[in-house]
Order: C-alpha cells, then sequence, then structure tokens
C-alpha cells in the first residue's frame, strides 16, 4: 500500500466518523475540526502528531510550534501545553492523528542504533521536548495501513504494535 499525503487524510476522515477521537488501536487518536479554535489546553504525552490537513500551532511557554499539512510534532516528555487549530473549514477540515510514543521500544531502537553507528558519526541533535519537522513521505504507508487495521479489530492486538515499531 503506498498512500499519499491526501490518501491519509481521506483515511483520518473515515476512521473519524467511525470511532470519534479514540480509536480502537492504543495511543492512535484522530483530531479533526471544521473550523480554527480557541485555546486547547491539555497535557501531551510523548507522541508523534501528524497534521494531514490544515494547521496547528502549539505552545509551550511562550514558544509557538506550528505545524500544517505535511509536518508533525514530536514530544519527547509529558508537557503542559496550549494549542489551537488555526486552518480549518467545513470543505477542507483539520484532519490529524497522534500516535504514543512507545519509549521503550524507542530505547531498544535507539540501543541497537547506537551499536551500529560508526566512531565520528554526526551528533546527536540538541535535546527539544517539542520539535516539529517535514513528515517522511516514506512514513504514509505505515500510518496508512495502521488506520486501515481499524477496520480488521481481531488483527489489531498482533499488528498495531508492529506498525507502532515501524513507525518509530
Amino acid at each position: 500500500m503506498t498512500t499519499d499525503l491526501s490518501g491519509l487524510a481521506a483515511l483520518i476522515e473515515r476512521q473519524w466518523h467511525r470511532f470519534g477521537r479514540e480509536t480502537p488501536a492504543d495511543g492512535l487518536l484522530l483530531n479533526r475540526a471544521e473550523t480554527p479554535s480557541g485555546p486547547i489546553r491539555s497535557v501531551y504525552r510523548p507522541s508523534f502528531c501528524v497534521v494531514a490537513q490544515g494547521a496547528k500551532t502549539t505552545l509551550l511557554g511562550e514558544t509557538g510550534f506550528r505545524y500544517a499539512a505535511g509536518q508533525a510534532l514530536f514530544a519527547s516528555l509529558d508537557l503542559a501545553v496550549t494549542a489551537r487549530i488555526t486552518e480549518a473549514n467545513p470543505a477542507r477540515p483539520y484532519l490529524a492523528l497522534s500516535l504514543a510514543i512507545d519509549l521503550d521500544a524507542l530505547a531498544d531502537l535507539l540501543s541497537a542504533q547506537a551499536e551500529t553507528l560508526a566512531e565520528g558519526a554526526a551528533p546527536a541533535p540538541a535535546f527539544a521536548p517539542l520539535r516539529t519537522v517535514t513528515l517522511d513521505p516514506d512514513l504514509c504507508d505505515p500510518l496508512a495501513r495502521l488506520l486501515t487495521l481499524l477496520d480488521h479489530p481481531r488483527d489489531l492486538p498482533v499488528l498495531a504494535p508492529l506498525i507502532g515499531r515501524e513507525i518509530v
């Protein structure tokens, strides 16, 4: 399955109408809005948030992080934030997903990667509790497979953790 951003948006839209925000997949939340929002105060858990359509701004203290279609936000700690959906309308609603990061799986993968890095490799980027990035197009495929897996509840407990690890 090869999916682009518009295909990901269509899957989020379809599954939103089936499940709403909370999906049966552990740690997978969907977001949809037809209008810009006022302040949304919440605690972000360690997660990977992808915007497929529209845009959002998250404030951590005084620092703002804007992310729009084709971008993602990584939260690496539990963080109290204030967010606003800034681009949404009935014809093109804000569509996003959030996937909790399994910190144990992440630690395992980082440990394995550290063992394979050659001496003199480039240093890791500075730690940031929130970071926005351009979504790697290769991630659309496993994200789409995870969303499609919601149509197969019997397979969810076995395959969702594997796809989640692939995404990490």
